[in-house]
């Protein structure tokens, strides 16, 4: 699997590809390395021949849990009329609780937190670009960092690959 992490607020795009694996990165580095960064994002790109080269193909998928579930409907409507394929992946710690149907969501596991809610993603993505938000990630305008997420993947298709 090909992955690439991206660090950013909305006027900050700014790429570190790795090496075939998936890497959890460790909230103290990121902290030391980018002092004044408030987000944190990863956006993965998986198909090595991408099925259009103009990266108009992106599935975002924003993933929440317990306590987070009101700022992943807050990131969802802000890109809802922005973006074709966004869903909400949770998890909660209430076995009864679920998303209104006005939102595209899938619940998950809440035993197996990240690693559940990443392979559901990884597992619906049939698109050219995945972009994932976790519901604890602040921009000014999440329209705008969509917007740049597509602009980046159409001017170098080759980002995120190897």
């Amino acid at each position: 699997m090909q992955s690439l992490i991206h660090q950013s607020q909305c006027h900050q795009f700014r790429a570190q590809s790795t090496n075939h694996t998936y890497r959890q990165p460790n909230f103290e580095e990121q902290k030391s390395e980018y002092p004044k960064l408030k987000t944190r994002l990863r956006m993965s790109r998986i198909s090595t021949h991408p099925k259009n080269k103009n990266a108009k193909e992106i599935r975002v998928c924003i993933i929440s849990w317990t306590g987070k579930h009101d700022k992943a409907k807050s990131i969802y409507k802000s890109l809802k009329d922005s973006v074709e394929k966004l869903t909400i992946i949770y998890s909660d710690q209430d076995p009864n609780f679920f998303f209104e149907d006005k939102y595209s969501s899938t619940k998950t596991s809440n035993e197996l937190y990240w690693g559940d809610k990443f392979k559901t993603s990884i597992d619906m993505f049939t698109e050219n670009v995945l972009l994932i938000i976790h519901a604890d990630c602040e921009c000014e305008n999440w329209k705008l960092l969509f917007e740049k997420c597509k602009n980046a993947f159409s001017v170098n298709e080759k980002l995120g690959t190897r």
